[in-house]
């Protein structure tokens, strides 16, 4: 059986009530208008690249039985696409009952979902939880040259090196109602930005999230702005500096109504 499966050249795709179970599975979307709805997708990853718009609802993305070697695979890319919309699914492990905190903090290498000159990405009602790497950044979201919206999504018990969330280059980021507890990284827990940046926190909570040194939730540097507004900040850590927000290099910092 074919491991990769292509779509490509200017078509309607409709991938829906689907489980795709393989660990050997990849799809390719090139030059498409799609619609992923009520599916699973579970070992396999999705590759998106120029496309006009991409929907994504009510779907599971999990990642089991990763190679601790495997660092550079994401269970979905898109690159140079114009819209992607992904409302109402879950990414990530599958917690035991048992001990879920163990159980996503532990085991193998898992990477989420990488945005590459994507104009707008909108993130709905989504779960990011279990991802982790001690080498790689940004193992819920890598996203370089992206506009993305961030609206009522959990990220949760996700690992990096650094920040969960890692943005560079020109990267714009609102996140509005959503919700960022026990997350770990050696800088920035949350968000690691770099190189001209934006990121806009609104009506969002932070609780206890850690970073082995600087920012227990962000570390920003290098040409970044970060706005604050009606936000909560509770238990969060960091081993050397800034339990909340650490800033170097030309970054402007916004605080409105912000609880600690």
């Amino acid at each position: 059986m074919d491991s990769n499966k292509t779509h490509e050249k200017d078509v309607s795709v409709l991938i829906s009530n689907t489980f795709i179970i393989d660990t050997k599975m990849n799809f390719k979307a090139i030059n498409c208008t799609m619609l992923i709805q009520n599916c699973t997708f579970e070992g396999s990853k999705l590759e998106i690249d120029s496309a006009n718009n991409i929907t994504i609802m009510d779907s599971h993305f999990i990642v089991q039985n990763v190679s601790e070697s495997s660092t550079s695979n994401h269970i979905l890319e898109a690159y140079n696409t114009q819209f992607l919309l992904i409302s109402n699914s879950y990414f990530g492990n599958l917690p035991t009952k048992q001990n879920e905190t163990k159980h996503l903090l532990t085991g193998a290498t898992s990477l989420g979902i990488r945005m590459e000159n994507v104009t707008l990405a909108e993130v709905r009602q989504c779960t990011f939880a279990g991802f982790k790497s001690d080498e790689s950044d940004g193992t819920a979201l890598y996203l370089i040259r992206t506009t993305i919206q961030l609206t009522s999504s959990y990220f949760h018990y996700n690992l990096a090196n650094h920040g969960v969330i890692f943005a560079s280059n020109l990267v714009n980021i609102t996140s509005m109602n959503c919700s960022y507890a026990f997350n770990q990284a050696e800088d920035g827990a949350v968000f690691s930005l770099r190189d001209s940046c934006t990121l806009v926190n609104i009506d969002s909570m932070f609780q206890q999230n850690l970073a082995i040194e600087h920012g227990g939730v962000v570390n920003a540097k290098y040409h970044v702005s970060i706005t604050n507004l009606n936000c909560t900040y509770f238990q969060n850590e960091a081993g050397e500096r800034a339990g909340a927000i650490y800033i170097k290099d030309d970054v402007q910092v916004s605080l409105e109504t912000l609880l600690l």
